[in-house]
């Protein structure tokens, strides 16, 4: 596990944990206003999941975060955050963006084509853009408190959403079964 600071303007704190060179899944956390940080428990089951799949791991702490310089920019700042990660990470990566990380990678895959996995994205609460078309995925619980399933089957193509029955937007106590479920979509992107 090695502690570093990605970006410039504002260095954001990051942990990147694997081997340098392989393929890098960058995770984005959830909203930082409501307590989501990069130790986040879906961020660091994403993080498990990568690391046993043969991906290195890369997880930051949006501006304003923890350790990271800056403040909170309602999403518009932490687009930006997301790109240095990536740049860090490299052109071989892959996004995997919980909540909010999902509205931020969501809204950066429509001008850059990494593929991508959102898990619980908030459609409810953000405006997603239309992903159709694009190597995006998505895992969603059917009691999300957060995410209109409805809106989610018409921004993306429907044989690339998974619905987990009975699984909230907060994954507590159900990160083992996330664990299952993952892998599997890892393997189709």
């Amino acid at each position: 596990m090695q502690r570093l600071w990605i970006g410039d303007n504002p260095r954001l704190e990051a942990i990147f944990e694997g081997e340098k060179g392989l393929p890098c899944t960058v995770i984005t956390h959830p909203h930082p206003l409501y307590g989501g940080d990069m130790y986040n428990n879906v961020v660091e089951a994403a993080k498990d999941v990568a690391l046993e799949n043969g991906y290195a791991a890369l997880r930051f702490n949006f501006r304003g975060t923890g350790g990271s310089e800056g403040s909170h920019d309602d999403g518009q700042g932490e687009i930006d955050d997301l790109d240095a990660a990536i740049r860090y990470a490299g052109n071989n990566s892959m996004i995997i963006g919980y909540s909010f990380g999902g509205w931020i990678a969501a809204r950066y895959i429509t001008d850059h084509q990494y593929p991508c996995i959102l898990v619980a994205p908030p459609t409810g609460m953000f405006e997603f853009p239309s992903m159709k078309g694009l190597n995006v995925w998505a895992v969603v619980g059917s009691g999300d408190q957060f995410c209109d399933i409805d809106i989610l089957f018409d921004i993306m193509d429907k044989d690339r959403i998974t619905v987990c029955q009975g699984i909230d937007h907060f994954w507590f106590g159900e990160e083992t079964y996330l664990a299952k479920v993952l892998p599997e979509i890892m393997k189709q992107v």
